[in-house]
């Protein structure tokens, strides 16, 4: 877990208290960080890993993603041109859950 501590400072001739802006994270709320987000990136474009090896890979280290990989990225390359912006965390792996039968018709 990572803890960002952001200290209030106070101005001595006004006493106006001020804190510095939180971190930016890709993703609103979202539990991927840069970092993750560009290994699996790097791994499935730059590397040209298949996304079944980089979750076995997760699974070695302890996370368990739990996606059928080509089913992720079938569904998320179908749904992705309507999808809104502001909720494109919901497409990635760690997110995503297998539509009803009735969406994919």
């Amino acid at each position: 877990m990572i803890q960002t501590v952001r200290e209030k400072f106070t101005c001595r001739s006004c006493e106006r208290i001020t804190r510095p802006r939180a971190p930016f994270h890709p993703i609103a709320r979202g539990r991927a960080g840069p970092a993750l987000l560009a290994m699996v990136l790097n791994g499935k474009f730059g590397q040209h890993l298949p996304l079944n090896r980089q979750s076995e890979s997760f699974a070695r280290e302890g996370i368990d993603l739990d996606v059928d990989p080509e089913a992720w990225l079938a569904d998320v390359l179908r749904r992705i041109n309507d999808h809104p912006a502001s909720k494109l965390d919901e497409l990635l792996p760690w997110n995503w859950r297998k539509p009803h039968r009735a969406e994919a018709a």
